[in-house]
């Protein structure tokens, strides 16, 4: 089953409403229109929290890539001079938003990081 967008709703709603004056079914394909239109002039563009958060993964695989152990949170904030005002917190987020490309290994109560 497809997934049921506001397009193909008024679609069906304009198949299927036989007995519906002219007006509402002039209304409904008016809709449908504008929503066809919307649809296809969306920009999507990254915002800027997805921004920030790209170019800062960019930071931590070269910082995890030069070093030798894996590193904690910490240490790979104080690695860094680009990495100053950002929190542990995010951080936290941005290698987390890696986890494709980052192996966390806990250790006690630290968790440290490496590149995979």
């Amino acid at each position: 089953m497809t997934k049921m967008t506001y397009v193909a709703a008024l679609s069906f709603a304009i198949e299927n409403l036989t007995d519906a004056p002219a007006e509402v079914l002039d209304k409904l394909t008016a809709l449908r229109e504008q929503q066809i239109k919307r649809n296809s002039t969306v920009d999507r563009k990254p915002t800027k929290a997805q921004t920030l958060t790209a170019s800062l993964a960019d930071i931590v695989r070269e910082v995890l890539a030069a070093a030798e152990n894996p590193m904690t949170i910490a240490e790979i904030l104080q690695a860094d001079d680009r990495f100053a005002g950002v929190s542990n917190q995010k951080m936290a987020a941005v290698l987390r938003s890696m986890a494709d490309s980052v192996e966390k290994i806990p250790d006690k109560r630290v968790n440290r990081f490496r590149l995979v």
